[in-house]
């Protein structure tokens, strides 16, 4: 059974979430909620009040690095902006840092608790990285060098510490 204690969002209608210890944030076509999960104290922000890159179907939220990332994917590109959660005093709210883009749709995407990677269309990894002015996008295998792999990347994950990179024809660890 669903309830909807606290907010007066359906739960049901959250098409993405997040979690950072213990601050979840949920979001949804109506709007969201950032839920302290120890306190049990819910803060609803209405589709209205959010930035306008967040009220997008396509908009799938990752956490790492003890922040929240917005991931949009329409328009062929994707772009990653940092959720900074503010305190205004009587509620909160959420701002965008805008930033890295990235030739979507996107191959694969993946993010452990330091670090998040994606690859582009063209088969490319990046590191998504907080930036001075705004996110931004680093290759994986610097400008010049793919190191063993010659294929485009076609997956990636992180298992324990590791990275995991798969191609057409092979598994890397690093």
């Amino acid at each position: 059974m669903v309830r909807r204690s606290g907010t007066t969002l359906d739960p049901r209608d959250f098409r993405t979430s997040a979690a950072i210890d213990n601050q979840a944030l949920l979001l949804g076509p109506r709007g969201a909620v950032l839920h302290n999960l120890a306190t049990r104290h819910y803060d609803t922000i209405q589709n209205a009040d959010l930035p306008s890159r967040l009220r997008g179907a396509q908009v799938q939220l990752r956490a790492y690095a003890g922040k929240f990332w917005a991931l949009d994917q329409t328009g062929g590109q994707a772009t990653f902006a940092m959720v900074n959660v503010v305190d205004l005093g009587d509620r909160r709210t959420l701002k965008l840092k805008e930033g890295a883009s990235l030739a979507g749709p996107l191959r694969s995407v993946a993010s452990d608790d330091n670090r998040l990677i994606a690859v582009d269309r063209m088969g490319t990894p990046y590191w998504i990285l907080d930036g001075a002015n705004g996110t931004a996008s680093e290759p994986v295998f610097g400008a010049t060098s793919r190191g063993d792999i010659r294929q485009p990347t076609a997956a990636v994950f992180f298992k324990d510490s590791l990275l995991v990179i798969a191609d057409t024809k092979r598994i890397w660890t690093y």
